[in-house]
Order: C-alpha cells, then structure tokens, then sequence
C-alpha cells in the first residue's frame, strides 16, 4: 500500500500544470524546478483565465507557510488580454523549503464576480520535492581552512599614514607649545633693578665695556654705541629723562634743566658727538680717543650722581 502511495505521489508532482475550472475561467499552477536542495529557490507561477469585464478575488498566502512553504519574494499581478472576451491574470511567486521530502502546495481558491453571476473556482495542488545534501559520516572530520591573507596596498595603508602624519604633527605643536609657556622668566639687568642706584649700575657698564676691549678688537662703531647707550640709561634711571628715544641735540638741549655744570655739559657733548662720527661718518678717532671719552663718561656719572645722607 504504501508503494501505491509512492507512486501516486510522484505521478502527482509530474502534473506540475493543473487547469481547473470551465473553459471561461480555470486557475493553472505551475512550479519549477519540481526538485530542489533543501533552501533552494523555485518559482510558484499562479494564473486565471476570467471572462473580460468582471472582477476577480485573488487568494491569499497563508496555507503555504502552514504547508512549511517559505515565500522569499512575492511578484505583482499582470493582467494579460488573450483575446476580446477573455483575460489572464498571473503572479509569480519565489519560493523554498527547509523540510526534506514532498512539500505539498495547496490549492488556491478564486472567486469571480460578474454582473450576471459570481462563480467559485480552484487550482488544484501539487507537490514540491526537496532534497538534502548527502554527507558521507564515514569520511573523517576536517579542520576549517585559516583564513587567506592578502597583502595591504599602499591605497589600504594611506589613511593609516596620514593619521599618525597629523597625530606627529599635534604632538610637536603640543610640545612647543609647552616649552614656550615654561620658558623661564628673563633675570632683570642692572638698570632694571630698583634697589642699584643709577650711578652704580652705570659705572659697572662701562667698567664692563672697558674688559670687553671692542674698540682693540676694531669694533670702534660696537664700543662707542654700547658707551653712549649706558649714559642714556643713566639719564633715565637718574633723572627720569627719556634719553633712550632721543637724539643727540635734543639730550643736549634737555640736559642744562638736570645739570648746572656747563663743564659737565660740554664733556656729555663731545661723547655723544664723537660717537655719531663714529657711527653715522664712519671716523676713525685715535687709540688715546677711545679711552678719554670713557674716562669722561665716569667722571659724568661720578659728578652728577644722587647723594644718599646715611643717617644714624
């Protein structure tokens, strides 16, 4: 008997084009491939062919995943004109199945509705063969392959680069950054401290300028700029006049409000005037000249320098 079953199941799945109904309306369902691997793909091809002018009621979907039919992708209808008085609708259907053995496909009922009558009609089912993979248990177990590694390209490994190009980048501007903060603070000069009177931070100057031998050296135009420079800063750290921004002649024309002494005066001038021709005529004074204009120099801070009473 169950042979008998078999054999009915197979001529069964071979009608794979069933037509039902009259010849005016009749339901076709069509299934290829009959056979599939267990996940494979067919299509479910379902038409019906309706007198023109009325309307049809097209079924639903629902048995097929009941009848462990799984729907991957379901088509629009197309409606087809055979002929002036007749038309066929058709939907195609993506399927699969996850069971292995004769998946049935019901049958699916439309109804067609017209100005004169409504008539019921079905397709007819068929069967879907599926299949499983064989596996042959006697052959050994075998390890998963490792993975293939391609070698990177340089368009893979640019990004990487500029990434760490900026990254080095932002580090040095960081670091940079830093050390200029913590710069230490500059050692205030002698003229710069208030509590060395003027007089003594300029005899130290030129006492220093006179070690620095520039003038020995041939730095003639170093040496008297440096010397005229010191007694600027005397003049302002003393009497609070701002040398330093001021040309020769307008020293000389201020300096009588500060000194008396029209010696004290002449001598201020003659230094500042040497060192102009010195600097701006490029003259070439005598050795013995270099050292006079010095010697004036400390004997102008000596004489015009602030006298401090210490009172006991």
């Amino acid at each position: 008997m169950i042979k008998n079953i078999s054999s009915f199941l197979f001529i069964l799945a071979l009608s794979h084009q069933i037509i039902f109904g009259s010849d005016d309306t009749s339901a076709t369902v069509t299934i290829q491939p009959q056979q599939i691997l267990i996940g494979q793909p067919a299509d479910l091809q379902i038409s019906a062919n309706i007198p023109s002018g009325g309307f049809l009621n097209w079924p639903g979907y629902e048995e097929l995943e009941d009848h462990k039919i799984e729907i991957l992708n379901l088509g629009l209808v197309d409606t087809l004109d055979r002929d002036a008085g007749s038309t066929t609708l058709m939907q195609t259907l993506r399927v699969t199945s996850w069971e292995e053995g004769y998946i049935p496909i019901p049958a699916f009922e439309f109804t067609f509705i017209s100005d004169n009558d409504t008539i019921h009609f079905e397709s007819k089912a068929t069967l879907l063969e599926v299949q499983t993979v064989e596996v042959d248990m006697t052959d050994r177990y075998r390890d998963i392959r490792p993975l293939f590694k391609f070698p990177r390209t340089f368009r893979e490994i640019l990004p990487y680069l500029l990434a760490a190009i900026g990254l080095l980048i932002i580090v040095v501007l960081i670091i940079r950054f830093l050390k200029k903060r913590k710069k230490p603070l500059k050692e205030p000069t002698i003229w710069e401290k208030p509590e060395v009177p003027a007089h003594i931070a300029a005899i130290s100057s030129l006492e220093t300028l006179r070690q620095k031998e520039l003038w020995q050296k041939g730095h003639i135009k170093a040496y008297h700029s440096e010397l005229t420079t010191i007694l600027r800063k005397y003049l302002y750290k003393r009497f609070h006049l701002d040398a330093i921004e001021m040309t020769t002649r307008e020293i000389v024309q201020k300096l009588p409000a500060y000194i008396e002494n029209t010696a004290l005066q002449s001598d201020f001038k003659n230094i500042f005037e040497l060192a102009d021709m010195v600097k701006f005529a490029k003259f070439n004074p005598e050795d013995n000249d270099h050292e006079k204009v010095l010697e004036k120099a400390l004997e102008f801070v000596k004489k015009t320098a602030e006298i401090v009473n210490d009172k006991e």
